[in-house]
């Protein structure tokens, strides 16, 4: 499954079909994608975010005095072990582990997601760091025409 969004439309395709998305779905992805742990922490390296420290852990990421994420770091190594905001939606997590050295970055190559309406756990095989891609990739797949079914012979 692939999932566009651009601006209010959006659309969902799958094998190939796409199909328009909802205003409600629309607005539920651009929520998550906005509390994207590398949306938010390039917003707080830009100084675009606030930060005060909840506790000795824990770190809050603030917009105009709301509190977008809080964002839980692991001591011995200093990475996002977790972050969690509450929105219009309900309480969104997503915890991150099995860091590994991909050209010279950690990436968590496990992340386990939780929204209040569905968990899930993203297990990365491979990661590759700036992928030359084919444009065509985040471009709307064609609508394919619907075929009636065949006649059977004989039948009408």
């Amino acid at each position: 499954m692939m999932r566009g969004v651009d601006g209010d439309a959006g659309w969902t395709s799958v094998n190939g079909q796409a199909t328009e998305a909802s205003p409600m779905t629309n607005a539920r992805v651009r929520g998550i994608l906005a509390r994207e742990l590398d949306s938010l922490l390039r917003r707080l390296a830009l100084g675009e975010i606030p930060v005060a420290a909840k506790g000795p852990r824990e770190l809050e990421l603030r917009d105009g005095g709301i509190v977008l994420a809080t964002l839980e770091v692991d001591p011995a190594s200093g990475l996002a072990a977790a972050l969690r905001a509450d929105g219009a939606q309900g309480a969104m997590s997503r915890a991150f582990s099995d860091y590994r050295d991909v050209d010279g970055l950690k990436i968590p190559f496990k992340v386990e997601t939780k929204d209040g309406i569905s968990d899930a756990i993203f297990t990365m095989r491979r990661v590759e760091v700036n992928p030359k891609l084919d444009v065509k990739l985040f471009e709307k797949p064609a609508e394919r025409p619907v075929s009636a079914p065949a006649s059977k012979p004989g039948r009408r």
